[in-house]
């Protein structure tokens, strides 16, 4: 297989990925590339047999790879407003069914990526009751939080959901990294949870428990939680 340059858009898959450099900063995030069909055959960029790439390997099946700076440069072309498209063309299959695609990533605005929920009446709640928080919107994803407790004490479990998450298209997902936070309502330090996952149909929600928030954290019956989303990343069709 030899590296060449074309004017012209691989035919079977194309990728394109919105906002390069927020991606780039979170270098935690793992993306592989949905399966896509072509000639009656699946694939996608892991078959079993995976290989691994790095600065004194870079041949496998390319001639070279490209860089991360010579591909940042601006006057190469590959970046054009902070946007790039990876594709692939099978040539030996003379069939397809495109299913192209779009990595989109913000950061949404300080002022508008925190929700606050006030929890009453903390101590009627049993192990088998979990809350349900009001929907709320970051970015264009609606969310909404559940709480629960925890076995004995005072422990809870919260978790961030994708609202409706049935009702969405098939094959969606939406990656967050965002932080859950119990505050502490007597000046001392917040509980808080930083995390990095995606969403999808059969995996809607993430959370995490949270030990011990009757020390502060409880006034008057009352507890506070916080979501808040950093980064929001969402896959949709390319048009």
């Amino acid at each position: 297989m030899f590296l060449s340059y074309r004017k012209n858009e691989p035919a079977h898959y194309l990728l394109k990925i919105e906002s390069f450099s927020i991606l780039s900063e979170a270098g935690t995030i793992k993306f592989e590339s949905e399966v896509f069909e072509t000639g009656g055959h699946k694939w996608s960029d892991d078959d079993g047999n995976r290989t691994t790439f790095h600065e004194n390997q870079m041949k496998w099946g390319f001639d070279k790879l490209i860089s991360l700076q010579h591909f940042s440069e601006s006057s190469r072309g590959y970046l054009f407003n902070d946007s790039c498209v990876f594709g692939v063309e099978i040539s030996a299959v003379p069939k397809y069914a495109q299913k192209d695609r779009c990595l989109s990533m913000i950061k949404p605005p300080p002022t508008m990526n925190t929700y606050s929920w006030t929890v009453d009446k903390f101590a009627a709640l049993t192990d088998y009751d979990m809350l349900t928080s009001e929907v709320f919107k970051v970015g264009k994803v609606k969310w909404n939080l559940l709480l629960c407790p925890e076995g004995a004490g005072t422990n809870i479990i919260i978790v961030l959901q994708v609202h409706e998450a049935a009702l969405l298209p098939p094959g969606w997902r939406v990656y967050a990294n965002y932080e859950l936070r119990v505050k502490n309502q007597s000046g001392y330090a917040d509980q808080v949870r930083e995390f990095n996952n995606w969403f999808c149909q059969s995996n809607d929600n993430q959370g995490s428990s949270f030990r011990d928030i009757s020390n502060g954290f409880l006034l008057n019956d009352k507890m506070i939680v916080e979501a808040k989303i950093l980064v929001i990343g969402m896959l949709r069709n390319f048009i």
